[in-house]
């Protein structure tokens, strides 16, 4: 297991994709959290509140994505065959893969916290706004290092589901923009896989953080039983 973790940590840092999708992710939360704590007026604490935590949501949703992505590979590739015949026992390269990129996605969570967190502190210090926003250091780390790594884990196994990069990414987009709305009609958004990332991180009126961290659970625990006990003891096409 261990040459598997170590394999599947070479291979995540030598395809480029992910390093330039954390890049990116920094980028814009500088310019969100720094735009919003530098031009916000004095009265706007809520708003506030929100701009230092939608990065988390970004982090979350980008290595959901990054997962797909990572889970789709083989078979998009063309390279299952190999990666199966080096190590017959699929649910062990399964496993490696899920816990590389849970370990990315939680430091990716993590240094997006710090970031807006030392920004807002910055900004907000310097300009004389209320503390409020960035009281809760702890907790703005936090939430979205436990949202990002299990959105990835989520992430992996719908990628290995779909069996294409296409589909997986399509699928997602397609119930982002469309099924999780009809669904909210029934449910409320905090037990939808998007609305408990949000929740998770702390958005307002997403719902409790805690139900929204175990409904992300849930779901991240169902797609990897799925797709561990359904898709990978398949032959491969």
């Amino acid at each position: 297991m261990t040459a598997l973790l170590r394999a599947e940590q070479i291979r995540l840092r030598t395809v480029p994709a992910p390093l330039i999708a954390v890049a990116v992710v920094l980028t814009l939360t500088g310019l969100l959290v720094g735009l919003a704590f530098g031009t916000a007026p004095h009265d706007v604490a809520e708003d506030l509140a929100e701009a230092v935590r939608i990065p988390g949501v970004l982090a979350a949703v980008t290595v959901l994505v990054l997962g797909i992505l990572g889970g789709s590979s083989d078979h998009q590739h063309r390279t299952a065959e190999s990666t199966f015949l080096v190590r017959p026992r699929r649910l062990d390269v399964f496993a490696a893969r899920q816990v590389t990129y849970a370990a990315f996605a939680a430091v990716t969570g993590a240094l997006t916290g710090v970031l807006s967190w030392v920004l807002a502190s910055a900004i907000g210090d310097a300009r004389g706004l209320p503390a409020g926003p960035t009281a809760d250091a702890v907790g703005l780390v936090a939430t979205p290092a436990l949202a990002a790594p299990l959105a990835a884990v989520l992430g992996v196994s719908v990628g290995y589901a779909a069996r294409s990069t296409v589909a997986g990414i399509v699928g997602l987009m397609v119930w982002a923009v469309v099924g999780e709305n009809l669904a909210g009609l029934l449910v409320p958004s905090t037990y939808l896989p998007m609305g408990a990332v949000n929740a998770t991180v702390g958005l307002a009126g997403s719902g409790d953080p805690v139900h929204g961290a175990i409904a992300l659970a849930a779901y991240a625990v169902i797609a990897t039983v799925v797709a561990g006990r359904f898709v990978l003891p398949r032959d491969i096409p």
